[in-house]
């Protein structure tokens, strides 16, 4: 299942419940694909400018943003160890293998994988 809308020069669609952002334009004939996992309390801004430079040379990114971070307004309820947290902790360390391995199977090429902070950590899967 996988839904598309435009944010700002990004693209964004969802892979296993992960909200994944491409710069735009696409890159065609792509050198490879580059993921990025985002870190906690943040999103696929996070990497300022990075993810431009590296599309402008000839690389696909996806930025991947860990569930239930996307929003804001949620961060409240990440405090204290409550139930939400532990809930998306769960989803978490399902849904980005999950997003990684489908991205990492749709890509021709090579394929690099790194992370911000919390989001690093992801990247050791």
């Amino acid at each position: 299942y996988t839904t598309l809308f435009r944010s700002g020069s990004f693209r964004r669609e969802t892979i296993q419940s992960v909200s994944v952002y491409t710069p735009e334009p696409a890159v065609t004939n792509p050198k490879g694909t580059v993921i990025l996992i985002a870190g906690s309390a943040t999103n696929h801004t996070c990497f300022g400018e990075e993810p431009r430079r590296l599309a402008a040379q000839g690389f696909t990114v996806k930025i991947l943003v860990i569930p239930g971070y996307e929003n804001p307004t949620f961060m409240p309820l990440l405090e204290g160890g409550n139930t939400h947290a532990w809930n998306i902790l769960r989803n978490w360390e399902t849904a980005i293998p999950q997003a990684v391995a489908k991205i990492i199977d749709d890509s021709p090429g090579k394929v690099f994988l790194g992370g911000f902070s919390l989001g690093a950590s992801g990247s050791k899967i």
